[in-house]
């Protein structure tokens, strides 16, 4: 008997801890701010349907064959999502080019969210064009895996002017091919500094930052017989085509340049040369090497801005924008104000537009305020009654505590703000340190112009980089 209710009491405190831990993980699930790893915007949508992208295709001429990309971008709220191979045709004027579509083995498919910043790609490659000579753009119909309706995308050069060139023809007796990869994400990846930094086929369908000069190796494994072009030899090119290679070296690059270039290329599977031939298919790559310009880091070419009145100085780089402050109080010293109450702006500093170029993005701000009103020292460091911020937390930079939250702002549809706020008590002021991200909605511009989402996280690197150099004035 004795035991009976042991085991019953056994079960019931199993249920109330069960019961506990289900309620703790459903308030984090519900706690974390959009955009977040656990938030909603990381969550498949429904399929994606054209009116949800915007899109632009890129693609570099070559002796044998053109290579490039689609670049998917959401431009309707929330998320949507893509998976597998999509259906795809040629067209130059009114008229559908003759090729034949070849979807390549990239591994298995795999759903892709596409949301704010986090566009989808697919890999191109087209070769042996042995019609008519062609004099009209060349556009891209895309028709997603799911749905009827085709999104039409003019084809540009990186040089962001239309495509009118065609493939060599390598054989009449062959169709006109068009390889298609699977829909992947654009992920990033940061090389080390020093020898032995590797590009490797993971990096395909990412962003690959390489600092100015660097070598790199491009190996991709010994299974495929590699062609690689640079969409610009102005910014990264092979360091000596005709040197001794490893087995499964794909030869050494260097970066030249600050900019942004694309890495293309086509494997072609070692079985396909061996008897009896296996009926592999063509692996494509594509990866966009970002090399950051000279004022990515703080250096000795940085700016200071001290104030003494207010005890605090910050460091620029000296070709962004910045206005000091006047000192009649005014209302707006601080984003999403907690109170309507008088404070100082000090200074704001501008990241411009030329920072992104050819992107949608506009500008970035880091705006210092303060007041020292009663109200605002009140509610620094609360959270703000606005729907459109959330989060919550604590930083600390140089030694200084901060609250910070999250905000947004879409309602101009034709443009999108992302803030991110940090407020502290000092010196007996209400220190408030705005960082916002001003960016066109992608939707607004024409395809032609080749514009694409920019890197929203090289944006805010760069204004948390100004913010790190926030420093206390010593007494």
């Amino acid at each position: 008997m004795k035991t009976s209710k042991l085991i019953f009491v056994l079960i019931i405190l199993g249920l109330i801890f069960g019961a506990l831990i289900f309620f703790v993980y459903a308030k984090l699930g519900t706690s974390n701010p959009v955009g977040t790893e656990n938030g909603l915007l990381s969550k498949p949508g429904p399929p994606c349907q054209p009116a949800d992208i915007w899109s632009v295709a890129l693609m570099q001429t070559g002796a044998n064959f053109f290579s490039g990309n689609i670049e998917l971008s959401k431009i309707t709220t929330g998320t949507c999502s893509l998976m597998g191979y999509p259906e795809i045709s040629l067209k130059s004027g009114d008229k559908i080019l003759a090729i034949t579509q070849e979807n390549l083995s990239q591994g298995g498919a795999q759903e892709i969210t596409v949301r704010e910043f986090y566009p989808a790609v697919i890999n191109l490659v087209w070769s042996n064009w042995c019609g008519n000579v062609i004099n009209q753009p060349i556009s891209i119909v895309l028709k997603f895996p799911t749905g009827d309706e085709t999104l039409e995308i003019p084809v540009l050069t990186p040089l962001k002017r239309s495509l009118t060139e065609t493939p060599a023809c390598i054989s009449s007796a062959l169709p006109s091919q068009l390889a298609v990869g699977k829909i992947t994400s654009r992920g990033k990846t940061i090389l080390p500094q020093g020898e032995g930094a590797i590009v490797s086929i993971n990096d395909s369908a990412k962003t690959v930052v390489v600092n100015k000069g660097q070598k790199f190796l491009i190996k991709f494994g010994t299974d495929y017989i590699w062609r690689i072009t640079s969409s610009d030899l102005n910014i990264v090119a092979p360091v000596n085509a005709n040197a001794a290679l490893e087995k499964d070296d794909q030869g050494q690059w260097q970066t030249i340049n600050p900019g942004q270039a694309m890495l293309y290329g086509i494997g072609e599977p070692v079985c396909r040369s061996l008897t009896p031939a296996c009926a592999a298919p063509d692996l494509l790559y594509s990866a966009n090497i970002y090399v950051p310009g000279p004022d990515v880091g703080v250096s000795k070419n940085w700016q200071t801005y001290p104030n003494q009145e207010y005890g605090f100085t910050l460091q620029y780089p000296d070709n962004f924008d910045v206005k000091v402050g006047v000192a009649t109080p005014s209302f707006d010293w601080w984003l999403y104000k907690s109170v309507k109450v008088a404070g100082r702006k000090l200074v704001k500093i501008t990241v411009p537009t030329s920072f992104a170029q050819f992107t949608n993005f506009k500008r970035a701000e880091l705006t210092v305020g303060a007041s020292g009103a009663k109200e605002a020292l009140a509610n620094c460091r609360k959270l703000p009654i606005n729907p459109n911020v959330f989060g919550g937390a604590e930083r600390t930079v140089n030694r200084l505590k901060f609250f910070t939250f999250y905000g947004q702002n879409e309602s101009d549809p034709n443009n999108v703000t992302h803030s991110i706020s940090y407020r502290a008590v000092y010196k007996k002021q209400c220190l408030a340190i705005d960082l916002e991200i001003f960016s066109g909605n992608i939707g607004i511009y024409e395809r032609n112009l080749g514009i694409r989402e920019f890197e929203y996280d090289e944006v805010a690197a760069m204004l948390d980089k100004i913010l790190q150099t926030f420093s206390p004035l010593k007494k």
